[in-house]
């Protein structure tokens, strides 16, 4: 139920046109992007693991989804491949996106970026990247995993709206700075941004 409410949040914020091609970085097993492939002309997705790479595909045939590519591929080596993307969503492990790759991502400009986060902490140090190019519309919480401190947070950086909140950059650079000296748990990290968010 609550992985249906993550893609459903997904789904809300892409607000994916029929003619648009999204790219789906750190794809797993393909469960995000062929849940979009239902509203857009095309998606890629990409996944460094062989096995996953392996297993989205036959999740496609077996779920009769003829518009999706999956790529086994470094997600920093297989974005100037996706020059078309018109929305990226990336869902990285716990320690993030390293800064190259989400240059990278920046210098695609597409008009969205949906990030899937399961650490505030990584998130607020790469959303200060993003925030170079990208306005922070959109952040919503997800409790995926009752009684512990563990958090999904789906972020959508807009590029639309760039410069409508100059101070976002350096929120997310005093609350990775806070987390670090401080040794926070993710979950007490997360309440201090939803916190300074409302400011």
């Amino acid at each position: 139920a609550q992985a249906e409410i993550l893609y459903g949040e997904i789904l809300r914020v892409a607000e994916a046109k029929p003619t648009d091609v999204i790219c789906d970085l750190f794809c797993g097993t393909g469960t995000i992007g062929m849940f979009l492939a239902k509203t857009a002309r095309e998606v890629y997705g990409v996944e460094i693991n062989k096995w996953a790479v392996d297993n989205a595909r036959e999740n496609a045939a077996r779920n009769n989804i003829s518009n999706i590519t999956f790529l086994c591929d470094d997600a920093g080596n297989s974005i100037k491949k996706l020059s078309k993307s018109a929305i990226v969503v990336v869902d990285p492990p716990r320690s993030g996106i390293d800064e190259k790759s989400l240059e990278k991502i920046i210098e695609l400009a597409p008009r969205k970026i949906i990030y899937v986060s399961c650490n505030p902490t990584t998130f607020a140090r790469d959303a200060k990247i993003l925030s170079k190019k990208y306005e922070l519309k959109n952040v919503q919480p997800i409790d995926m995993f009752p009684q512990t401190y563990h958090v999904e947070t789906v972020a959508l950086f807009d590029k639309a709206h760039f410069g409508s909140q100059p101070a976002a950059a350096g929120l997310f650079a005093s609350l990775r700075a806070r987390a670090l000296r401080s040794h926070e748990t993710p979950h007490r990290t997360w309440r201090s941004f939803i916190h300074n968010a409302r400011l």
